[in-house]
């Protein structure tokens, strides 16, 4: 695994594409709902660029992710997850889904992870067999 540091503009560039793809919105979408042309919205996803902090406050608003996920930085020293048998799963041991997955997780506050991890419960017990299937 190739140790490469990030810088502080390509995360929030990262983690804004990462979120305006978990919502399904193209970058057209969001340069539209921003009221910016969709080359400066482009800007901010290739780290060329970077919105004010009006701007910024306002895609957490639209994309209704938590202002920190945008601008937290990566500790490479922690595992990102931590595996029932006590072992660690490292971020670049999970595939691109998974990872996007714990991503836009993060980026949700308390509410909304307990809501999303209710209705993941519920579904979960849906699937699995009947007492009377065993």
């Amino acid at each position: 695994m190739q140790n490469e540091k990030k810088s502080f503009s390509q995360v929030f560039a990262d983690r804004l594409r990462l979120l305006r793809e978990a919502q399904g919105w193209s970058q057209q979408n969001m340069a539209d709902a921003l009221n910016v042309c969709r080359s400066t919205y482009t800007r901010y996803e290739n780290a060329s660029s970077s919105p004010s902090l009006e701007l910024t406050q306002r895609i957490a608003r639209l994309l209704n992710a938590d202002i920190r996920f945008l601008f937290q930085l990566p500790t490479d020293e922690a595992p990102l997850v931590a595996s029932g048998d006590g072992g660690t799963e490292f971020a670049a041991e999970m595939s691109g889904e998974e990872r996007q997955m714990l991503l836009c997780y993060r980026s949700l506050d308390k509410n909304e992870k307990k809501r999303l991890f209710e209705e993941l419960l519920a579904h979960t017990l849906e699937k699995l067999p009947s007492e009377e299937d065993f």
